[in-house]
């Protein structure tokens, strides 16, 4: 790129680092490392800012990159920490099943036979629910696959931690919903396009299998002996704790994002900018009844 050493200020200089930014890191995407400006290119804009202006200038975007550049890792930590939430909590469900199917097993088994279970799989999961989204309203259900879940394992042995691998899935998903929002209203402040590029698109795909799974639980059968009151008690607890997470709740409101827009500064650069999101951009915790 062809550099007029001096015909840049402050604003111009501070936009094409950060549309560097953008360039560089499309560019790695697709196997090449180079940005719009070289390094000496860079610090040759840099040096030849000479009026106070345009430094200051220059430092405030370059406040704003300096952020921008931490949000990738930022964003990853979030991915990975709602991905290993998610599998602790399958296997933690799972578990259950198997267990109690074991259990079934053994005790409806002539004496001396042993009988081995596979674990639920996912796709098993994912089957049944769609078996019973499809089954016609009526019909009866055929809930074998169903029959032996225990909902006092659950609740008794196992809610704290279900309840606290659902807590991180949910914050971490707001988290990633709200650093993409906060990268499209920087890119707008700034007057650069494809900040949000520097993160992949939150897959939501993670949050509609957990719903899946939570929805078979609807089936779940309680401990012989229970009397129909506390049945129904049980099947409550359990739909309470394992209710469906709404992806339009993880996202910030519109409010929200206007709000935003209304008070992003420079100064929001100048070591607010994690505060910043936290305060307009991650929806606020609902509460259960």
């Amino acid at each position: 790129m062809a550099i007029n050493k001096k015909g840049f200020t402050g604003d111009e200089v501070g936009r094409l680092m950060i549309a560097d930014l953008v360039t560089a890191y499309q560019n790695a995407l697709q196997g090449t490392e180079k940005g719009l400006l070289s390094d000496s290119e860079k610090t040759a804009l840099v040096n030849n800012l000479q009026k106070k202006e345009d430094i200051r200038a220059y430092n405030e975007y370059k406040y704003l990159h300096d952020f921008v550049v931490t949000i990738p890792m930022r964003y990853l930590v979030s991915q990975n920490m709602a991905e290993a939430a998610f599998w602790k909590l399958y296997l933690l469900l799972t578990s259950i099943w198997r267990t109690e199917l074991e259990n079934e097993s053994r005790h409806d088994a002539p004496e001396g036979n042993t009988v081995v279970h596979a674990a639920v799989s996912i796709s098993q999961i994912m089957a049944a629910s769609r078996a019973q989204k499809e089954q016609a309203p009526g019909a009866v259900s055929n809930d074998s696959f169903f029959k032996v879940f225990r909902a006092e394992t659950l609740l008794e042995e196992y809610g704290a931690n279900v309840c606290q691998c659902i807590q991180i899935i949910v914050r971490q998903f707001k988290e990633m919903f709200a650093f993409h929002v906060f990268l499209g209203i920087a890119g707008d402040f700034c007057n650069v396009d494809g900040l949000e590029s520097l993160i992949s698109p939150v897959d939501e795909s993670m949050i509609e299998a957990l719903n899946n799974i939570f929805s078979l639980w609807k089936h779940i059968a309680c401990a012989q002996g229970r009397d129909e009151g506390q049945r129904e008690e049980l099947v409550r607890n359990v739909q309470a704790l394992l209710t469906p997470i709404s992806i339009t709740g993880l996202k910030p409101t519109q409010e929200a994002v206007f709000a935003a827009k209304a008070h992003m500064t420079f100064q929001t650069f100048q070591g607010y900018a994690a505060e910043f999101i936290n305060q307009y951009l991650i929806a606020p915790e609902e509460e259960k009844p």
